[in-house]
């Protein structure tokens, strides 16, 4: 079962890899990924199933894909109904089958992501090494990593700095702290030569997040502390090389897209043309595949190496929303991911929910995508799968805790909100009842 788990994000990893720059197996892909649920699926309800959604989540899940679906019958496109069974397929898979599968055998979901996406790394500095031209965007020219993009690369980079920083905080030795401090600092060097501002800016604000609440093992503590400090230091002496002329101050602002007013135009055309399209289509939107389809006046574009066209991405992940399924189909998908980050406060208080990682990533990135962009509603984009992943595991935590209850002394030493009760509940049936 964990190989299945693994199997899911590898897999998604691998075709957003540099080895498929020309393209990835779409079909193949989507047809893994279809097969993977499936198995998944059967192995959650031979476990015996289980209501793991409150019933305000589940019917704002429910409403989000039957309008999906709705908006797919209203649009010329066809596969805008291909599309919203695949977007069934990544929600349901990520959001309720992968966190309780996890749960049974005993694995806590962001560690496998952490064991996944790190071997990014050590990749990434090998391909380096061989030669420097492969880990750049040809058509940016900015640092991909061993991603197929830097769209791909700057988030992956991300989870694994901020889950390998975790990772530091609770080893249990001095030595596998080290080793998981290093990686995330790594990480953190290869996000910043993405020159990706809004992942960079999300990233410090977890591990600052981190830092401050997150509990410590033995160790843990001094080895975060020299990370902190070589952040610092690594920040310090990029300020230093940029006023001292060693790095050209306006060069380094113009590769961060932040010279002049370049902050704000290179998004509000975006947003202006996004809430345009909303007012013209408010109740169905253009259909899932929008960006694939200019806006649904032309068919996906097989023959090229993709069909994606950013004029007609908002780069704002509530707009995006309103323009592929309409006003209806954007205030259920808000309310879907608000609905569980409040439940999971509701439940710990607002201190023990900054001690879980799944929260704090989940609730920063989607502040983040309010304001650069996402999806959410693909089967192939694994970013996807791991916002809808660590949104599962929030909402599992949060039944387990309404379930099984939360003890009043607190948490053990080293845990946090939910761990406890996800690692005692994993022998047990999943709850019938919330």
């Amino acid at each position: 079962m964990q190989i299945l788990l693994g199997a899911f994000i590898a897999i998604g990893l691998i075709v957003k890899s540099f080895l498929f720059v020309g393209g990835e197996p779409v079909l193949v892909h989507y047809a893994l990924n279809g097969f993977i649920v499936g198995i998944a699926g059967i192995a959650y309800f031979s476990a015996g199933g289980g209501r793991l959604l409150a019933s305000p989540v589940a019917l704002a899940l429910g409403f989000a894909l039957f309008w999906s679906l709705v908006s797919a019958l209203f649009s010329p496109i066809s596969l805008n109904i291909v599309a919203a069974a695949t977007f069934a397929v990544v929600s349901v898979g990520s959001l309720i089958f992968f966190p309780a599968l996890c749960l049974r055998v005993g694995v806590e979901p962001w560690r496998l992501l952490t064991y996944i996406l790190g071997a990014t790394v050590p990749l990434t500095a090998l391909l380096w090494l061989v030669d420097p031209a492969l880990v750049t965007d040809p058509e940016s020219g900015r640092f991909s990593g061993v991603l197929v993009s830097v769209a791909v690369a700057c988030n992956i980079y991300f989870f694994v700095c901020v889950f390998a920083f975790r990772g530091a905080l609770l080893a249990s030795s001095r030595g596998m702290s080290m080793v998981y401090g290093f990686t995330s600092l790594v990480s953190l060097v290869f996000l910043y030569l993405t020159k990706t501002r809004s992942s960079l800016a999300e990233c410090l604000v977890c591990i600052i997040l981190m830092m401050i609440f997150s509990p410590m093992k033995r160790g843990a503590k001094m080895v975060s502390m020299g990370v902190a400090g070589l952040l610092l230091m690594f920040v310090a002496l990029s300020g230093l090389a940029a006023s001292t002329g060693v790095v050209p101050l306006d060069d380094e602002l113009e590769s961060f897209r932040l010279g002049d007013s370049q902050l704000t135009d290179s998004r509000t055309g975006n947003w202006e043309f996004g809430i345009e399209r909303i007012i013209r289509a408010p109740l169905f939107g253009e259909g899932l595949l929008t960006k694939q389809t200019q806006g649904g006046t032309r068919g996906v574009d097989f023959a090229g190496e993709t069909s994606y066209d950013p004029l007609y991405d908002p780069h704002s992940l509530i707009l995006s929303f309103g323009v592929q399924a309409g006003i209806p189909f954007m205030i259920a998908m808000t309310a879907l991911i608000v609905l569980i980050l409040a439940r999971f406060v509701s439940t710990f208080g607002v201190q023990r929910s900054l001690e879980s990682p799944e929260f704090v990533i989940a609730s920063v990135h989607f502040a983040v995508m309010i304001f650069a962009g996402g999806d959410l509603t693909t089967l192939g984009n694994i970013i996807d799968k791991i916002f809808w992943i660590l949104l599962g595991t929030v909402a599992l935590k949060t039944e387990l805790a309404r379930a099984y209850g939360v003890p009043r002394g607190g948490l053990l030493s080293g845990s946090t909100p939910g761990d406890h009760i996800f690692r005692a509940a994993s022998p047990r049936p999943l709850p019938t009842k919330v």
